[in-house]
């Protein structure tokens, strides 16, 4: 059903409810004074709304002059209209709720494997077959991240049309809908308006034969304690926390990242690229030397105290130019990504002319005997390409970039350059390219 609203300055508005919910709103309204509500709304009125005490400018002298008695009835008259819209949601979280309680879904989205026809939940017979699978494959001793990966490459997709993945595959495994029954009240909406997973807040309702059965409830229950014990097994019991963990966030995707231990030192690492591959996520990994000289930047500080960073930071977003620093206090703090020497910004990204094969970079000592110098050059380990040395090729990144911080600038706009005898050509990611002659 419809609910409509109607405004000071005659606009109305039509919300669409359902019949439940719309009822509990009716039913409020018929307590109140039709007069009283209308006068809340005046505030909402752009155009018409007239304040005792206030003058609206016209086209011609659109200044806006409002007396203190007119600022104070505005702000009367947002307060009013505040605690009606408070109160309109309550009522309306009251009839879902009541819903709840009775054994009525809020809604009709039906899981993966099943589809709403209007009357009843369905089973979409391909995607059936799938979650039978995978659960077999499960109790048989395959992993989630394995099931998904071979799912992948046959081609199978989830409900929103993209490749399952790891995460999908475990909340299938967890999803009691596929024994024939529905669990509601998952989730909440609290008083920040954000969506909560329910961790007891509020109560929720198992309700039964929703579905018709596509796993028996002795397997589902088989595969909750298969993932018990891997997770009993696998568990850190004397994990190393650092003054990152669980800061950290991917500004390409928005995944979390990890820290991860290389020969090369410690670095941190982006999920999603790790499980899925650079073709989905693009962020390179970035050293733990660098997060802590950046840190050491965006708090201002003599050395780097992890201490200071766990009492000020909230959240550290790393891009592929720069590192965000977001602070408890609200503020927001960039450093530029800097590049360091053996964690060059240009791995991966030149093209040999001749052959088509990435460069490579090694070192080359060049000079009178005795007094050869190491140089480091970019080499390609398919042709006779010569070696080109990295100064020169720096000296070019700077010249078409334009500026000093060329390092994290080129990982952000630059997709590759083609390197051939007499030139450098620089493809864009936005599709431009330019040339720069070789000296």
């Amino acid at each position: 059903m419809k609910i409509k609203y109607e405004f000071a300055d005659g606009t109305v508005s039509e919300v669409e409810v359902e019949e439940s919910i719309g009822a509990v709103i009716i039913e409020d309204r018929r307590l109140e004074d039709n007069l009283a509500r209308k006068e809340r709304y005046h505030c909402y009125s752009l155009d018409a709304a007239q304040f005792e005490g206030s003058e609206y400018g016209t086209e011609e002298t659109p200044e806006v002059q409002i007396s203190d008695e007119g600022e104070l009835l505005l702000t009367l008259l947002a307060s009013f209209a505040q605690e009606e819209s408070r109160s309109i949601s309550e009522n309306v979280k009251w009839g879902i709720r009541k819903r709840f309680e009775q054994g009525i879904p809020n809604g009709h989205k039906a899981p993966y494997g099943y589809e709403w026809d209007g009357e009843m939940y369905r089973v979409i017979p391909e995607q059936g077959e799938v979650i039978k699978e995978i659960f077999a494959k499960y109790l048989s001793g395959a992993s989630a991240y394995g099931i998904a990966k071979e799912l992948s490459e046959r081609g199978i997709k989830g409900q929103k049309g993209v490749p399952m993945d790891d995460s999908t595959i475990k909340f299938i495994l967890t999803n009691p809908s596929y024994t024939g029954s529905m669990l509601l009240q998952k989730n909440f909406i609290s008083e920040g308006h954000t969506r909560k997973r329910n961790k007891g807040e509020l109560p929720m309702y198992m309700v039964e034969g929703m579905f018709e059965p596509l796993i028996p409830q002795g397997d589902f229950e088989k595969a909750q304690l298969i993932r018990e014990q891997r997770a009993d097994a696998a568990a850190n019991k004397s994990p190393t926390l650092t003054a990152f963990s669980g800061l950290v966030k991917c500004g390409e995707c928005g995944c979390s990242i990890s820290r991860r231990t290389t020969k090369y030192g410690k670095k941190w690492n982006c999920n999603t690229r790790e499980r899925k591959g650079k073709d989905v996520c693009g962020l390179r990994p970035v050293y733990e030397t660098e997060l802590e000289q950046a840190a050491v930047a965006a708090l201002e500080l003599a050395a780097f105290d992890g201490a200071a960073v766990r009492r000020e930071v909230e959240q550290i977003v790393i891009n592929a130019d720069r590192i965000e620093f977001r602070m408890k206090s609200g503020k927001a703090r960039e450093v530029m990504r800097a590049y360091q020497r053996g964690h060059s910004a240009f791995s991966q990204k030149i093209t040999c002319g001749c052959c088509g094969r990435k460069l490579e970079c090694d070192h080359w000592k060049m000079g009178p005997k005795g007094q050869k110098e190491k140089y480091k050059v970019w080499v390609c380990r398919g042709c006779s390409f010569r070696r080109l040395l990295d100064d020169e090729f720096r000296e070019a990144v700077a010249e078409v970039l334009g500026r000093e911080d060329y390092e994290p600038r080129f990982v952000k706009e630059v997709s590759g350059v083609i390197a051939y005898g007499d030139r450098f050509e620089f493809h864009f990611t936005d599709g431009e390219v330019t040339e720069w002659q070789r000296k």
